[in-house]
């Protein structure tokens, strides 16, 4: 029996050992926009100050029903408004809106590779290119 014990330890040290951190988020050389780690999301006094309360900007909460009722239509409008000032200010666009927001988009779209490495894995799973590219565009919009 103490030799089932000594080898099941064995084994376990082994395993141990061979852990990495490879395919987790939990070491970067470059931080990364990630979630608000578990414990802090489960403490009621800190939890209020993890959820947006109106408009949510980037991947973590976009989807959220209550946010998009609340905030969507405002981001919608201060992107508009932001292409529209953009196309005014830069002679190529002469008031254009239209190429204005679609060199806009396509800045991002040339660029979500990039962007992309900027968010913890767990982040943006789930969402395609086009979706992350779309979002990113008109957050950038609003602020």
């Amino acid at each position: 029996m103490a030799e089932d014990a000594k080898v099941a330890r064995e084994a376990k040290l082994a395993q141990l050992l061979n852990q990495t951190f490879e395919h987790h988020n939990q070491i970067s050389s470059t931080p990364k926009i990630q979630r608000v780690p578990l414990f802090w999301r489960q403490n009621p006094d800190f939890y209020k100050y993890c959820i947006p309360k109106m408009i949510s900007f980037g991947p973590i909460h976009h989807g959220n029903e209550n946010l998009k009722q609340q905030g969507q239509h405002l981001k919608s409008q201060w992107t508009s408004l932001y292409i529209e000032e953009y196309s005014k200010q830069v002679p190529l666009y002469n008031g254009d809106k239209q190429k204005a927001a679609n060199y806009l988009y396509g800045v991002v779209q040339e660029y979500i590779g990039e962007l992309k490495e900027l968010f913890a894995e767990d982040v943006i799973e789930g969402y395609s290119d086009e979706e992350l590219i779309w979002m990113l565009f008109e957050d950038d919009g609003t602020h």
